[in-house]
């Protein structure tokens, strides 16, 4: 029983290399008949059966049915047994990461949790599982923008995965990946493409250089370079990545097309738009064929191509992809409170604002704050550019009260991102402050706008003082430097212009 058991997971899990999830779908609800028929339902078969089959789900994109059988999963187990064992723990682990997809931060860190206690109970605090629960409990903080929990989870399963394996493993390969991504998102990318080349190097070493697992990692280190602005580089390592995703899996196939989807972004601002839009379009027409119209892969295949058009200028085909994506998420998900919902609608939003079209824009910033409040901690600012947004909006449309009251929101938000991540060694803020200097710019046109002379001084210098303060030239701002020219003219002090900029 337990050779046929093996077997067939291998049957499986060759059929999801080759991205035939739907036939490996098939294969476990035949399986799923079989012990409903034969009422063998309360065994450890059948579990593994629920946990693989909702595995399928998660990777279609499919997540409430994903949830649905791993809850399912745990009924049995709990009906099987009172043991908490490592199979119980595997299903929490899995239903924290369903759980991921669809934002529910809270059950996220629930099952991460019950999973982590069931983990250090049977195998010890040092245990390579205790080790791979780090490693999601930091990606997960890293989605939320918990920075310092982040970087803790990873060094904490780091240590563990060389004290235990040593560094000459897979997973220490993929836990250096994870490093890679926080120093991304930070705004470190040397040391963003330093661990990202050592995850290659582990995985040419011990699986080969035409892996597949390499390919992953070569496919990371060309997000790192690109983000760097090291286009060449990042279109040599997602090159590779395409290459041996081809010759291992083919063209149809999902990691193919991620690698089509990150060159897209590479060619494009290397200023190759015609590749970047063949590799979108490409990567589109697969996921397309691959998979049904309620897959969030397909949303994310349109929202890829939306970005591309929106970079060129083509509103017309942007608004196209950026809609299709739009719809596809909503109908993918149960709940329309979904961060990647919110991305889609700000983009959309901005290309409505972008051609002057501001009750539309209004619209599609409103959906995205509307969700971003509810699925997002206020205090991390995931909120601060949808305000920004949103207060510009109303500045063109004459509501100055509202766009006011709009910007000091974003204000607020971004000061308390900006206090909470200074603490971050290495940590690049630039973007921040820019953003910041931007928003009380803004203000300063509304008071202006508005006959209010003194409130424009205030806020302007305070754009000016935020640029100043952190060595960014504030020179290369015209709009900034025309408005304070044009201030001190209305304000006419008795003191010279640079004296006056700088009180």
């Amino acid at each position: 029983m337990n050779e046929m058991r093996n077997y067939c997971d291998m049957y499986v899990r060759t059929l999801m290399r080759m991205g035939s999830y739907k036939a490996a779908l098939r294969f476990y609800r035949s399986q799923d008949e079989y012990y409903k028929k034969s009422e063998q339902t309360n065994s450890k078969e059948y579990m593994q059966v629920l946990n693989s089959s909702a595995l399928i789900f998660i990777e279609l994109g499919q997540y409430k049915d994903g949830i649905d059988y791993l809850e399912q999963a745990v009924a049995v187990h709990n009906d099987y047994t009172d043991a908490e064992d490592s199979a119980l723990a595997t299903y929490y682990s899995n239903l924290a990461q369903a759980y991921s997809f669809v934002d529910d931060k809270e059950k996220v860190f629930l099952y991460n949790e019950k999973a982590l206690r069931i983990y250090i109970k049977i195998s010890g605090e040092n245990s390579f599982d205790v080790a791979r629960m780090y490693r999601f409990m930091g990606a997960c903080c890293e989605q939320i923008q918990q920075i310092e929990k982040a970087l803790d989870y990873y060094t904490k399963a780091l240590d563990i995965a060389i004290g235990t394996v040593g560094e000459n493993n897979d997973f220490v390969a993929l836990t250096y990946s994870n490093f890679s991504s926080y120093y991304s998102s930070i705004g470190d990318y040397e040391s963003a493409i330093r661990y990202a080349e050592k995850a290659v190097d582990i995985r040419k070493n011990i699986l080969g250089a035409k892996s597949a697992s390499a390919a992953g990692s070569y496919l990371t280190l060309a997000g790192c370079y690109r983000l760097a602005g090291q286009y060449e580089k990042s279109i040599e390592a997602g090159s590779k990545a395409g290459e041996i995703f081809i010759e291992t899996y083919g063209v149809e196939n999902v990691n193919t097309v991620d690698a089509f989807f990150v060159l897209s972004k590479s060619y494009l601002l290397a200023g190759n738009e015609e590749k970047a839009i063949n590799l979108a379009s490409n990567g589109t027409g697969i996921i397309n064929k691959l998979f049904n119209s309620n897959c969030t892969l397909k949303a994310n295949a349109y929202q890829n191509e939306g970005y591309i058009y929106s970079q060129i200028g083509d509103t017309e085909k942007a608004l196209k992809y950026y809609k299709g994506s739009h719809d596809v998420y909503l109908r993918a998900y149960d709940d329309k409170y979904h961060t990647a919902i919110s991305e889609v609608a700000a983009s959309l939003g901005d290309l409505y604002s972008n051609q002057n079209d501001y009750e539309n824009a209004l619209h599609y910033y409103n959906e995205a704050l509307d969700i971003e409040l509810k699925v997002s901690p206020e205090e991390v600012g995931y909120c601060e550019e949808t305000y920004h947004s949103i207060g510009f909006v109303q500045y063109k449309m004459g509501k100055y009260d509202d766009a006011l009251e709009n910007y000091k929101n974003s204000i607020e938000l971004r000061e308390k991102q900006i206090a909470k991540c200074e603490k971050i060694p290495n940590i690049n803020l630039e973007p921040q402050y820019i953003g910041l200097s931007n928003t009380l710019n803004n203000i300063a046109a509304v008071y202006e706008d508005t006959g209010k002379i003194a409130e424009a001084v205030a806020y302007e210098r305070r754009a000016y003082r935020m640029l100043v303060d952190h060595d960014i030239a504030p020179e290369a701002d015209d709009k900034m430097m025309q408005r304070l020219h044009r201030l001190y003219a209305l304000a006419s002090p008795r003191i010279s212009y640079e004296q006056w900029i700088l009180q």
